[in-house]
């Protein structure tokens, strides 16, 4: 490997299949701001035919004669063009496992760098990691001896791949996460269940480093959530205050759900700047391995809403919002937050023995786990156990499905939490909302 100085702008990307080419490119393309080509986007349609090799050479051979640009992808035919043109080769080679594990996590993904979603993993591409040292990687050694005027730099692991990126570029935060991002939350995937939802949606802000800190914000009246690492060092607590105070975030409408460290850090580091901050809510987060039939029997049944209860639904919904004083909305919002949550299926009242609605909740999956939330009752029918049955049986529900049941919870509600413990939930998390 060469001693880097300038690695120039015509760079080229090679590494088995699973190896994150596609995403390295990304990072160095976000870091340099050359223009990132994805050979599977030129190759492949939409319809997941693809184009003549002729066409594909023509487009490729365009790329080529640019000033600049970061080529990424396999096909081993054109390696040689690739690499007669580049300044730059980056090899990433990585064992079998590695890029097993790569192609196996990024099926079901929504990826930049191929028109479709690979839904199943397909058994050619299997083959092909498989093969991938016996078949492609001695063409490669042999150009790589043949054309060693061009820079080479060969990563062995996705540390040293990460590291070389910290080290050229500094501390620079994506605004994009991967599938590096959802294995660093799976050590916290109970108080941090939301933030694995959100982050694969529409955010309005988005950033991460895929190692120590993820910052989100979806939108008003959300809070923005705030990742770190257990343990974040003072340096980097004050780099994610410095990146939110960037950001504009502490204008004093926005809340953050945060580790307690982190949480005091804020509320010490803005007291320095003349800006009050607390914390709003203490939350624990439960989960439900083994549910406990209620002992304490109630009337009634539970109701798997329809359409026409949607009026009733944003009732409680209202109401619900009002108490605990967060996320609010307009009525307009709340119908069509309404209409989208019944037609999951996923959404349940309580009715009493006369047949009203007394309570509600509703349960969400994602991945292996589903989180109940909305849980509400009137208040003129509390202490009847219509909350600790309805989501006892919505539990179960979950449970059957294949799905850990999880949910969030004010820690300073004594009574509620004791009934979630009664049928079952135990304690996996803390966090807290400040602002």
């Amino acid at each position: 490997m060469k001693q880097m100085n300038d690695i120039g702008k015509k760079i080229i990307i090679l590494g088995c299949p699973g190896s994150g080419k596609s995403t390295f490119a990304k990072r160095l393309h976000d870091r340099t701001d050359i223009p990132l080509i994805h050979l599977d986007n030129i190759w492949w349609k939409e319809d997941r035919s693809h184009i003549s090799r002729d066409e594909f050479d023509t487009k490729l051979e365009a790329v080529l004669n640019e000033d600049e640009w970061i080529i990424d992808g396999d096909y081993s035919r054109t390696y040689e063009v690739r690499i007669r043109n580049c300044d730059t080769i980056i090899f990433l080679d990585y064992d079998l496992d590695t890029c097993m594990e790569g192609i196996t996590n990024r099926t079901g993904q929504k990826r930049e760098d191929i028109p479709w979603v690979e839904e199943e993993l397909d058994e050619e591409l299997v083959e092909d990691v498989r093969n991938y040292h016996q078949v492609k990687y001695p063409i490669l050694m042999e150009l790589f001896m043949k054309y060693q005027d061009k820079q080479l730099i060969i990563f062995k692991n996705r540390t040293e791949a990460d590291n070389w990126i910290k080290e050229r570029c500094g501390h620079r935060m994506d605004k994009y996460t991967d599938e590096r991002d959802l294995k660093i939350l799976e050590k916290d995937r109970y108080t941090f269940f939301v933030l694995r939802k959100i982050i694969g949606g529409n955010c309005n802000l988005l950033l991460s480093d895929h190692e120590r800190m993820i910052i989100c914000f979806t939108c008003d009246p959300f809070p923005v959530w705030i990742w770190t690492e257990d343990g974040a060092s003072e340096e980097e607590m004050e780099y994610v205050y410095q990146l939110t105070k960037e950001n504009n975030l502490f204008d004093g409408n926005h809340r953050f759900n945060v580790k307690y460290e982190l949480a005091q850090y804020f509320i010490n580091r803005s007291e320095k700047e003349g800006r009050k901050m607390s914390v709003f809510t203490n939350m624990f987060a439960y989960e439900c391995l083994n549910p406990i039939k209620p002992t304490d029997k109630t009337d009634g049944e539970l109701y798997q809403c329809k359409e026409s209860d949607i009026e009733q639904l944003v009732e409680f919904t209202d109401l619900f919002h009002k108490e605990l004083g967060v996320d609010q909305k307009d009525r307009e919002s709340y119908f069509e937050d309404a209409k989208l949550t019944i037609e999951t299926g996923n959404m349940y009242f309580w009715k009493d023995k006369n047949g009203k609605p007394v309570a509600c909740c509703k349960y969400a999956p994602d991945g292996d786990m589903a989180s109940i939330s909305l849980v509400y009752t009137y208040p003129q029918y509390r202490r009847k156990h219509y909350a600790e049955n309805m989501v006892y049986q919505v539990t179960m529900i979950v449970k059957d499905k294949g799905l850990i049941p999880m949910l969030y919870t004010d820690a300073d509600y004594v009574a509620s939490n004791a009934c979630y413990e009664k049928i079952g939930y135990e304690l996996k998390g803390k966090l807290c909302t400040i602002g």
